[in-house]
């Protein structure tokens, strides 16, 4: 899985999916949380792309949305055809987006239509910002630092946090690693964020980049007023 560094301010929130024709693969979205099985993004548009497939001469992409801020809402279905592996729309706060894909060949057959992606909900277009009323209700709750995978590890590890707050509004937060003599080894996080789950990754390694020793490491997650620990074991 990628993230696309082709951010203009916050303006411009870009969400990569890769999708086969026989299935979906992942998905990395910026500044995103998952809550409720709907991946929460800050942005004007969605831009997926797709694993290319040589029998594929083009595509059919169909993107359902649905409006989060009616009664019942009614799902709306647009089919796009590209000869690229990738596809760009726009997104409204409130709304939330699926997308399938399905392979043509040049004769026109069709391949098998990939799973369906996950849900993404618009929150709004800059972070931190909720223009839509109600749309708090799909944020955290909770700051919490979460178990690390694998651990025990000996090459890197993922590190989820989540940050919670029901108004949106962003907090500092730091992730960094201690060793058991209390010292700092490495600040992986340091950043305002926004609520929502994150993931960060130490691949053992030092400020200065060279290798820990194996052992028992710390890992501290601040934000606010909120703090919690967890223990790492690094191999060799």
């Amino acid at each position: 899985m990628q993230l696309m560094n082709k951010l203009s301010g916050w303006k411009l929130a870009w969400l990569i999916a890769w999708v086969c024709i026989l299935g979906l693969l992942g998905v990395t979205v910026a500044e995103m949380s998952f809550y409720t099985g709907i991946v929460q993004f800050y942005g004007e548009s969605l831009f997926f792309s797709w694993e290319d497939d040589e029998n594929c001469h083009h595509y059919r992409a169909t993107v359902s949305s649905n409006d989060l801020t009616v009664t019942n809402p009614e799902e709306i279905q647009s089919v796009y055809y590209t000869d690229a592996k990738e596809l760009e729309i726009d997104a409204q706060p409130g709304y939330i987006y699926q997308v399938h894909v399905q392979g043509l060949s040049s004769a026109g057959n069709a391949s098998l239509t990939s799973y369906p992606s996950p849900q993404y909900l618009c929150l709004g277009y800059n972070p931190g910002d909720l223009p839509v009323p109600g749309l708090a209700a799909f944020l955290p709750q909770k700051t919490a630092l979460n178990t690390n995978y694998p651990n025990p590890f000996n090459a890197s590890t993922t590190i989820p946090y989540t940050i919670g707050n029901d108004q949106g509004a962003a907090v500092d937060a730091s992730l960094k690693i201690y060793n058991t003599l209390g010292q700092l080894v490495r600040t992986v996080v340091e950043d305002n964020k926004v609520p929502g789950q994150y993931h960060a990754v130490w691949d053992g390694r030092n400020a200065s980049g060279a290798v820990v020793s194996a052992g028992s490491y710390v890992c501290l997650l601040t934000a606010g007023d909120f703090s919690e620990t967890k223990l790492m074991i690094f191999l060799k």
